[in-house]
């Protein structure tokens, strides 16, 4: 797969930092997820520590749809799937091009997001290539960290 996905992701984790933290820990997921992954690539965005679910929602698919290291058929593909409080997200993958291990996953916790978000990357990656994911991003809404 094109190391556009990687660089999806880190430049998702460079904006996150600069939430603010509010009182109303708000997030959501969305993601533009083709039938051929590791031709097409993956986009995906989250929201964490959002004053609603509406912004949440907003910002989660605006990341997903403007992820520019994504091919364009790959970011018109973003949907909002998701919402959450109080929960972390994590997102799992095999780093290189050409594969087709992505997952994600929303739960209560930091250890069980990556747990599970690695599950679904080892389910999608095909046999030679399961053990190759790892999880590339956790966050978790301002809720969780307390």
């Amino acid at each position: 797969m094109p190391g556009w996905r990687v660089a999806t992701l880190w430049s998702a984790m460079l904006v996150l930092p600069m939430a603010p933290v509010v009182a109303q820990a708000e997030g959501a997921v969305a993601v533009g997820l083709p039938a051929d992954v590791a031709r097409d690539g993956v986009a995906f965005g989250w929201a964490v520590d959002q004053r609603s679910a509406e912004q949440a929602q907003a910002q989660a698919l605006r990341q997903c749809q403007t992820a520019n290291s994504a091919p364009p058929a790959t970011r018109s593909l973003c949907r909002l799937v998701r919402t959450f409080r109080r929960a972390c997200v994590s997102v799992a993958m095999d780093p290189d091009d050409g594969t087709p291990g992505f997952g994600w996953a929303i739960e209560a916790d930091r250890a069980a997001a990556q747990a599970a978000a690695l599950r679904a990357c080892v389910d999608t990656a095909g046999e030679a290539r399961r053990g190759f994911c790892r999880v590339s991003v956790t966050e978790c809404d301002e809720a969780e960290k307390h």
